[in-house]
């Protein structure tokens, strides 16, 4: 991601040219998608997450696209390469958003955190949209840039890579798309700002392939713009007379290769500036180069025209099940970082950080994927993403996560499970397919350790949560409370029967105290670690339970106004759902009854 560019290009007046979008297709940046409708549309992620308000943006957005005729795409990122140097980025990534969980929950300040379900619901939500949508491999800009390229259409994002790129159909900034007004004035095009590469390079004289140049010039993702600090600061400064001021760094830059006849010449100047302690940086500008300059042909495009042209994951051998749940994003990229390379970063989260991680709820959970992840088919070895990919014993992952009590993260190594008390060897996923669904149902209820309860009495979608949350009401430390325990149920039932609860009776209870209840806020995000890792548990497992409407499970909004509300007055039983928020003898209400009346 070049340093300023972005700024730098919005304060030209002619790199962004006016444009009517309409007709088309689009290939949109999913993950960074996925961030923006919390921290621009202002939908609440400092409780946890309000999804069902994340879903109803999701859905307002996609709308306003269909009313255009303009057709999407939307690639996520896949896995990640778990190399020492994207260790480092990610543990520093990881650090900030501890940091910023103690700010928003301590000091009630500012912080960014993408609540811990979130892609599981922008997944689903696109799905119910029926919208394009695949889990890419690696990182998914160069695909993003390639499909583009095929169809001959725009891509949309905010990442500063691309006004490096050379796309075809030009790269629309989101700042600059006014979908907001087809939405609302019922139009049949979108306005917006399109940018092109050869338009900038016109206008300031510079061959395209100085472009991967300026990028690590001004410091990008793979060489941080210090390290030719000694250039700028002698041969561009000299060579180029530009006062100080805002973006004068990349404004003398791009001035100064204008000026340079030939891209080697310039890494020959760039290699000679370089100190004798950075031996890996001629490396990475080769491996920047490449980045931009990919010419292969888009992987997923046979995807898109039939999903059974599934395409295997850089060699890496998953049963066809396993690759369909990838590439549609039910089965989270983080089960191959973990399969062949042995590694997994937990997810911050909103926690109360001078407590346990909220992580270590969820631990046997993760054995038992882990163990099936790893298990032997009994074949020749299994292919590996890179050369290498192997660092530790078979049978242990290592994890990173936030050390207990602290704010600084840690690596710990963790044991997958081979077998299981009362069940036995754990399958493979090869082996998975074979097991038929009752049996991979009994794993499930086995590992989240809920007997004598008649789960399949509850509404189809609902048997897999609500085991997670027996689970979750037992292993959680600090113990769960009744109250908040009600509190999450009812939750649930007013998520899945919201059309007999009024936003006027929603409206009555308290808000969200501004100081945070920690011993709720802890509760909830070990109830979200529980939930997230046992929907993964049955991705993994292929299934035997529909996954849950994510979206009507988790409000955390209205969970926190909830308990204010009742704290310290009243318990959260039926006699108050009834009086305060549910419709009588309406099938929330017997179903409110029916899940509190359960064996917790």
């Amino acid at each position: 991601m070049p340093r300023g560019l972005t700024t730098f290009i919005a304060s030209s007046s002619t790199c962004l040219q006016s444009y009517e979008l309409r007709d088309t297709r689009v290939v949109l940046d999913g993950k960074w998608l996925a961030h923006w409708f919390f921290y621009n549309l202002g939908v609440d992620f400092k409780h946890g997450g309000d999804y069902k308000k994340y879903a109803d943006e999701i859905t307002r957005f996609f709308k306003s696209f269909q009313l255009c005729n303009v057709t999407p795409y939307v690639l996520l990122d896949g896995t990640d390469y778990l190399d020492d140097k994207k260790m480092t980025t990610l543990m520093d990534r990881a650090q900030k958003k501890v940091q910023d969980s103690y700010n928003i929950t301590v000091l009630g300040g500012e912080g960014r955190l993408r609540p811990m379900l979130a892609m599981h619901v922008f997944t689903q939500v696109l799905h119910q949209l029926k919208i394009n949508i695949a889990v890419c491999d690696f990182e998914a800009d160069n695909e993003i840039v390639d499909l583009a390229n095929a169809f001959s259409c725009p891509v949309i994002g905010e990442d500063s890579d691309f006004y490096v790129f050379d796309i075809k159909g030009g790269f629309i900034p989101m700042k600059n798309l006014k979908w907001e007004e087809a939405s609302a004035e019922n139009r049949k095009s979108m306005r917006c700002e399109l940018y092109k590469l050869q338009e900038f390079c016109n206008e300031f004289k510079l061959k395209k392939d100085m472009m991967p140049i300026l990028s690590i010039l001004v410091g990008n993702d793979f060489i941080p713009r210090e390290v030719f600090d000694s250039l700028y600061h002698g041969k561009i400064k000299r060579q180029v007379n530009i006062p100080q001021g805002e973006g004068v760094r990349v404004k003398r830059t791009v001035a100064w290769l204008a000026k340079q006849r030939s891209v080697p010449q310039v890494e020959t100047l760039m290699k000679r500036s370089l100190n004798y302690d950075e031996p890996d940086i001629e490396p990475r500008m080769k491996e920047s180069g490449e980045f931009y300059c990919s010419t292969k042909p888009p992987k997923l495009e046979k995807y898109f025209e039939n999903e059974a042209n599934l395409i295997d994951i850089q060699g890496c051998p998953l049963p066809g099940w396993a690759l369909k749940l990838y590439r549609q994003g039910y089965l989270q990229p983080s089960a191959v970082n973990i399969k062949y390379q042995r590694k997994t970063f937990i997810s911050a989260c909103v926690e109360d950080v001078s407590q346990p991680s909220c992580s270590n709820v969820s631990l046997p959970i993760r054995q038992v994927t882990y163990g099936i992840l790893l298990q032997s088919d009994g074949g020749a070895e299994e292919g590996a993403i890179e050369e290498g990919a192997f660092p530790h014993p078979h049978n242990s992952i290592i994890e990173i996560d936030r050390r207990d009590g602290r704010q600084d993260m840690s690596r710990r190594k963790i044991t997958a499970m081979d077998e299981l008390e009362n069940y036995g060897q754990l399958p493979s996923l090869l082996q998975v397919e074979s097991l038929d669904e009752a049996e991979r149902k009994r794993l499930i209820m086995e590992v989240l350790d809920v007997k004598n309860v008649d789960i399949e009495s509850l509404p189809e979608n609902l048997q897999l949560p609500v085991a997670i949350a027996m689970y979750w009401k037992k292993k959680s430390t600090p113990e769960v409370s009744q109250h908040i325990l009600n509190v999450v149920l009812l939750g649930m039932v007013v998520g899945r029967c919201g059309d007999e609860t009024t936003e006027e009776e929603v409206e009555k209870l308290d808000p969200p105290p501004s100081r945070m209840n920690l011993e709720l806020v802890q509760a909830l995000a070990q109830w979200q670690s529980s939930l997230y890792y046992g929907l993964q548990l049955n991705a993994v497992l292929n299934q035997p339970y529909p996954m849950p409407d994510v979206l009507q499970l988790y409000n955390g909004t209205l969970l926190h106004s909830l308990h204010a509300t009742t704290e310290g007055t009243s318990d959260v039983d039926i006699e108050w759902a009834r009086e305060n928020l549910l419709n009588s003898n309406g099938p929330a209400q017997q179903l409110f009854v029916q899940l509190t009346t359960l064996p917790w």
